[in-house]
């Protein structure tokens, strides 16, 4: 059977609408969980959270993280495929640019970023890159729409820190088994609010008035040696950085 790579739609806007559909997926569930978390009234259909002034914060990143995500997919697929036919055109001097090899080569060179399926319909790759930005961007909007409802000034009394929580399993990096446990505050947080790093699965929980300690357990943690990888202490990283830390694993 003949493979095909599957193209994103020429329109920026679909690939948006796509982005934002994820990304509010994620959105909801992290508010729905926190709110579970913390004993709190569930939201009404007329409203997507508790608090109607955090609603419009998470609209503003939402948005804008549709944006980045959309020109990181895009100017990363350009560019690579820009490079490789320069390359081939530099390597090549007297074929033609549709020569024996050059469609394979491109094929292997976007497969990480697009899906290929065969004649069927059958998915035959998973695109890595673009697995690996969109589950490090829902892990992102995620645990930023928790934050963003612990944080609420309605609820300054009640939530008194975060324990960071990592999934314990071969796969967890040196990162997250270093953070797993802590407690931190919104004095101390400094960029440790996940994702720390590429396909993260870490979150913060809520340390609420009932955690009786936790400021004894807090003193006696000791100083956090790990730290984020590069470009995650601040926000995602660029779309440099991100190929840059790619490439370096």
């Amino acid at each position: 059977m003949r493979e095909r790579l599957v193209l994103p739609g020429p329109e920026t806007g679909k690939i948006k609408r796509t982005v934002k559909g994820m990304l509010r997926k994620a959105r909801e569930l992290g508010v729905l969980h926190i709110e579970q978390e913390l004993g709190l009234q569930p939201r009404t259909y007329a409203k997507k959270s508790l608090f109607p002034t955090m609603d419009a914060d998470l609209d503003r990143y939402e948005t804008e993280k549709a944006f980045w995500i959309t020109g990181i997919v895009k100017e990363d697929i350009l560019k690579a495929a820009r490079g490789y036919i320069f390359n081939w055109a530099k390597e090549h001097p007297t074929e033609n640019v549709a020569g024996e090899g050059f469609e394979e080569g491109l094929y292997n060179l976007l497969k990480e970023w697009l899906p290929a399926v065969d004649d069927s319909g059958h998915t035959l790759n998973q695109a890595a890159r673009s697995e690996v930005i969109a589950r490090t961007n829902i892990m992102d909007m995620y645990n930023h729409a928790r934050l963003t409802m612990m944080q609420r000034p309605e609820l300054k009394h009640w939530v008194q820190a975060y324990r960071y929580t990592a999934i314990l399993d071969s796969v967890t990096t040196l990162i997250c088994r270093g953070l797993h446990g802590k407690i931190f505050t919104d004095e101390t947080l400094n960029g440790f609010s996940p994702p720390s790093h590429f396909n993260c699965r870490s979150m913060l929980l809520p340390v609420t008035l009932l955690d009786a300690g936790w400021q004894v357990e807090m003193a006696g943690q000791g100083p956090i040696t790990v730290k984020p990888q590069e470009g995650f202490a601040t926000g995602l990283p660029s779309a440099q950085e991100a190929e840059a830390a790619r490439a370096s694993q």
